[in-house]
């Protein structure tokens, strides 16, 4: 009978051990599915893409974030989420890097945050970084920088500046990523008005997609997409950049996915403007001599090249 006392209290205590440890769990995944919805200020952007509001549906190592966010016009695959620092999201940073992958044929970072973390560390090395992922990198309908792929990254960097505080940033991008990032830079004065950019920080993209087309494929696509993207070098878009915005490009003069082509007249129009563009060559050490996100890191970090840097 004492045996038979001892097993009910233990099964009892065992009920309502599992009891409060399920709660707790549901506690935190009801933190989690909280919608926080943006502030009036974002709602009221111009036309185009827009970000209602987010929830954070995930939490990784190194103080990390991922967040979900939701947009008023549809995405591929219907989801846009980004690795945010949880600093960020309590407000404690003001200044943080953003970094863009290139495009995803694989879908590996599809519904893999940690690996896109990885990739970006690479160039960010733990610094405080927001990583967004890019649905429309895996879609050949809606890649190689479109201007609705454009638009929707533009409203993860106004979100950030108008909810998180954010309002001076660092822009680096791989390959079709750096295109994201020269977008932002080189954005019209009444888009962003208050927000700083630092630096830009660019590995293998190409920055004139109509020389790149030539140089790589020896004539332009017969669908007429060049048409249809965002393209640095033209002068309605390179006249935004500021002369006071330094420009860091690394590639590897070997590059069979990004040929030197397609930068040179970057170059040249950013040289008689008078804005700070500079060219760094590295080796990349891969097959097709394009994986340069390392480099970029280690130059970022060399003696001389500080003023590239968010931190």
């Amino acid at each position: 009978m004492k045996h038979k006392t001892i097993f009910t209290f233990l099964a009892l205590f065992l009920v309502f051990a599992i009891g409060n440890v399920t709660t707790m769990a549901s506690e935190k995944d009801d933190r989690h599915d909280v919608v926080v919805k943006a502030k009036s200020s974002s709602k009221s952007s111009k036309k185009g893409q827009t970000i209602t509001g987010h929830r954070v549906i995930r939490e990784l190592a190194g103080d990390l974030s991922v967040v979900e966010f939701f947009t008023t016009q549809a995405v591929p695959d219907g989801k846009l989420w980004a690795v945010v620092p949880t600093a960020v999201l309590r407000g404690e940073l003001t200044t943080v890097s953003f970094f863009w992958h290139g495009d995803d044929d694989t879908g590996q970072f599809d519904d893999n945050p940690t690996w896109l973390a990885t990739r970006a560390n690479r160039v960010e090395r733990g610094n405080p970084a927001i990583f967004p992922h890019r649905p429309h990198s895996a879609h050949k309908n809606h890649r190689r920088s479109k201007r609705g792929e454009i638009a929707t990254q533009m409203a993860v960097v106004r979100y950030a500046h108008e909810n998180w505080g954010v309002n001076e940033v660092c822009l680096s991008g791989f390959s079709s990523g750096g295109i994201i990032a020269m977008a932002i830079a080189q954005r019209p004065p009444d888009v962003l008005p208050d927000l700083k950019v630092r630096a830009v920080r660019i590995a293998s993209a190409s920055l004139a997609l109509k020389k790149f087309y030539y140089a790589r494929f020896g004539k332009l696509p017969k669908d007429g997409r060049v048409y249809r993207q965002y393209d640095p070098v033209d002068k309605k878009h390179i006249k935004y950049l500021s002369p006071d915005v330094p420009v860091l490009i690394v590639h590897d003069p070997e590059d069979k996915i990004a040929p030197l082509g397609g930068i040179t007249p970057y170059l040249k129009k950013a040289k008689k403007r008078g804005l700070d563009v500079t060219l760094v060559k590295v080796d990349a050490f891969d097959k097709y001599n394009h994986g340069t996100e390392r480099a970029l890191g280690r130059v970022l970090r060399e003696s001389g090249n500080e003023k590239y840097r968010c931190y």
